[in-house]
């Protein structure tokens, strides 16, 4: 007689096939599920490290960007501290040249200090 606790002999074996296009290949292990879930935990493992070294090349190239940035910002505050003080000057210009056109011609040679000052 036989034994009813023993349970009769199985293939657990899994089988795996892949195909891709006219290429295809197939495996059958007994330990299939644990090779899967190791292959999956590698590619898991590699995505990791790709997307570390991707989020520290990032962070530089953010800094060096950040850093362009300012630069060009100090060097726009300077071009337009100069052409304020341009402008400025072209103004008071054009002020004491309004000021001695408005007195008659007799009077402009003695009155430039005046036009300079209420140009001002």
């Amino acid at each position: 007689m036989t034994d009813p606790t023993q349970q009769p002999a199985t293939d657990d074996a899994s089988e795996v096939s892949v195909a891709w296009g006219d290429k295809s290949a197939r495996a059958k292990s007994k330990y299939m599920s644990e090779w899967l879930a190791l292959l999956s935990l590698l590619i898991m493992c590699g995505t990791i490290i790709v997307g570390y070294y991707h989020m520290m090349d990032t962070r530089e190239r953010d800094r060096i960007f950040m850093d362009t940035l300012k630069e060009r910002d100090r060097d726009l505050k300077e071009i337009f501290k100069e052409a304020n003080l341009t402008q400025r000057q072209m103004l008071a210009a054009q002020r004491e040249q309004n000021c001695l056109i408005a007195l008659p011609p007799d009077v402009r040679e003695g009155r430039g200090t005046f036009c300079k000052t209420v140009a001002q």
